[in-house]
């Protein structure tokens, strides 16, 4: 873990100072939530070339030309837990102890400097929240696992993190929107019952091609991996997916 951590980086852990956008955050950023850098904004070429370099990114193609890349961040779970402890780590700056990043600050950066697709924005902010509330939910719980940021937790717990008291209070106690074609049974089951024993493991999302991964054994494969889907743009059914897995 030390090691993948240093070369997420790209230097020996701990730093000096806290985080600012840089390839060093932007790395850490894309290995959770998957960040293309748009190739309209004149800086993006520049920190491709240093994520390539330094910091875990993948290099897939080069264009004939030389002046086109296509880079991405790699959904490994191990990448993942490290940049999710980089994330929460805290340092020491003039005697007291600060968090060294300052997660929606250094994302909304990234956005206001163009590094982002216009059109992505809106689904980078969903990705943003449903990371923050499992880690939320992650901090709530006793440790039980070697690998913090890997630990399954359960659907409530999940929407108790991501919702305020009034809006989860609401959730857990509705029903069935298609309660007319269901059995009287099921028409009634409140949703925290429903998913009393259902669980959602995630710590980064990966890009899928096409709708395999809205099957079982597919979904099955990436919850064991910690993994959440983002689809592909204007793909039919959902723009991303993440897997529940039901104890019982």
């Amino acid at each position: 873990m030390r090691n993948v951590r240093d070369k997420l980086c790209g230097h020996t852990w701990p730093p000096d100072k806290r985080a600012d956008l840089d390839a060093i955050s932007i790395a850490v950023l894309s290995s959770r939530l998957l960040l293309d850098l748009s190739p309209t904004a004149s800086d993006a070429r520049r920190h491709e070339e240093e994520l390539v370099r330094n910091h875990l990114r993948i290099l897939y193609s080069v264009h004939q030309n030389g002046e086109v890349i296509v880079t991405g961040s790699s959904p490994e779970p191990l990448i993942a837990e490290a940049a999710a402890r980089i994330m929460h780590s805290k340092i020491i700056e003039n005697g007291n102890t600060v968090p060294y990043m300052d997660f929606w600050h250094l994302l909304g950066k990234f956005v206001a400097r163009g590094l982002a697709a216009q059109e992505a924005i809106g689904e980078l902010i969903g990705r943003a929240l449903s990371i923050s509330a499992m880690d939320s939910a992650i901090h709530g719980l006793p440790k039980v696992c070697e690998l913090d940021y890997q630990m399954p937790v359960t659907v409530a717990d999940y929407y108790k993190a991501l919702l305020t008291d009034e809006l989860w209070d609401a959730l857990r106690k509705s029903t069935p929107a298609n309660r007319a074609q269901l059995t009287k049974i099921s028409a009634t089951t409140t949703f925290e019952d429903a998913f009393q024993h259902a669980y959602f493991h995630f710590s980064h999302y990966a890009k899928a091609n096409d709708s395999s991964p809205m099957c079982d054994t597919y979904a099955w494969a990436n919850w064991l991996r910690g993994i959440a889907v983002v689809c592909q743009l204007n793909q039919e059914l959902s723009d991303r997916m993440m897997p529940i897995y039901f104890s019982d």
